[in-house]
Order: C-alpha cells, then structure tokens, then sequence
C-alpha cells in the first residue's frame, strides 16, 4: 500500500508515524507544537503572566485533549501541571499514548459519547480534529459536545482547517464561519488568527518525509473536494460564556 493509501485510509493510523511526527515537532498537525504553544499562552496557560494575552487570569487545573492521538500534546499538558484526559476514538492510537505516556490518562471514546461520562473541565483543545469530527457528525453537533465537556467560564483552545472558497461538499466552514459557529454554541472569541503558512509548511514536512501529496485531501478527509487553494487553517481561543 503507497504512502498516500495509507493517509486516505486514516492517516493518524499510519506506519510511518513516527518518521512523519520526527519531521513535524512531533505532531502530526499544521503548527505542530509551537502553534499549541502560542494557545496556551494566548488562553494565559502557560508561560509568564507578563506575557500572558488572556484578558483573564488562568484558573485551569484541568483540560481535556480531544482526538489526543499518541498523547505528546496531552503529556505536555500534564508536565504544565495540568490534570489532563485524552480522548481518542482510535483503539490504536490509545493503546500507543497509553504505552508512551502511562502516566497519562487515556480513553477510547467518541467526542459525543463525552458529555455526561466524565466530569467537565477547565479548558478544551482540539488541534485539527473538530472538522472531521463535524463532517461525519455535523458542526452543531461537534461544537455541542465540545461546550458541554467545558465548565462555564472555561476556555476552547482550537485550531483547524478552513474554506475560503465556500465550496466544501460537506459544509465545511470558512474562517469567520467557524468564529460564527462557536458563537452560536455559547463561546466568545478572546483571540484569532489565520495559520495557513503552516499548513503549507506541513505540506511540505509531508513530502520531505516522503509521502506522495497529490490532492488537499489525501491527509485530511474533512477537505476531501476542496481545492488545495482554498484551503485555510486557523487558531483561536474561546471562553465558554457564563
């Protein structure tokens, strides 16, 4: 099976993991590391307060990590101090995060299964994982879930892709759409801004580890059908209203 069969199949899933996480700080995501580490600071979790952008003080003492994969972000998490829980829908995966991390608390479990099974939390991250999450759930639905795992006042750390040409088969959002929709879920905005350079430079951490990238879609299904072009990502934090 080529490289490219294996990232449509589930890319997260992929043998060649660990030399694609090598090349992109240890995280298979636009950003990597360095972008979850500007939203923790915007959200005033980490790093000094003197730096801190947050119009509130940080008050979290525990977070939940949605579609966790092997857990680096979520052991992260937890060095900060932070009581932490990963969730995965992929059995794989877990059983990997568990395995690199036992420290860490890990569950095989879908977001919408969530609200109700576990107590809510400070704060929520999900790093390019929402989208398809919405395009086999629904956006409201996604969003919904996510709010309902945050305790009121708590904050929405995300960051994902986005359609700028509004031609997504799915529904996918554009930039302001997806700011629309959290607003609509009970969220408001206390930082954004357009990512897309790591996304290219993501695709390029792709190719230099040898994947064949012909189409957007061959390592996110949620842009399956949109042109590369049209292709955003973005980063925001949100605060769950009270």
């Amino acid at each position: 099976m080529s490289r490219a069969s294996e990232i449509t199949r589930n890319p997260y899933e992929s043998e060649d993991w660990e030399s694609l996480g090598n090349e992109t700080g240890g995280a298979m995501r636009p950003g990597g590391t360095e972008l979850t580490n500007e939203l923790l600071e915007r959200a005033g979790i980490s790093g000094s307060r003197e730096r801190s952008y947050a119009s509130f003080p940080s008050n979290v003492r525990s977070m939940l990590d949605i579609a966790c994969g092997t857990g680096e972000t979520t052991a992260m998490l937890q060095s900060l101090g932070i009581r932490v829980l990963g969730i995965d829908s992929s059995p794989k995966l877990v059983a990997e995060a568990r395995a690199r991390h036992p420290e860490v608390r890990f569950e095989m479990v879908e977001l919408q299964e969530c609200p109700g099974m576990f107590e809510t939390f400070d704060a929520a991250i999900a790093q390019c994982s929402i989208s398809e999450i919405a395009a086999e759930n629904g956006i409201a639905n996604a969003l919904a879930s996510c709010a309902s795992c945050i305790k009121p006042g708590g904050m929405f750390l995300f960051s994902d892709v986005y359609d700028k040409g509004g031609k997504s088969p799915w529904g996918l959002p554009s930039y302001d759409g997806w700011l629309s929709e959290m607003e609509k879920t009970g969220f408001d905005a206390v930082w954004h801004d357009d990512k897309s350079s790591t996304l290219s430079d993501f695709v390029i951490s792709l190719i230099w580890a040898g994947f064949d990238i012909k189409t957007a879609g061959s390592w996110c299904p949620a842009i399956e059908g949109v042109d590369s072009k049209n292709v955003g990502y973005m980063a925001c934090v949100m605060r769950k209203r009270l």
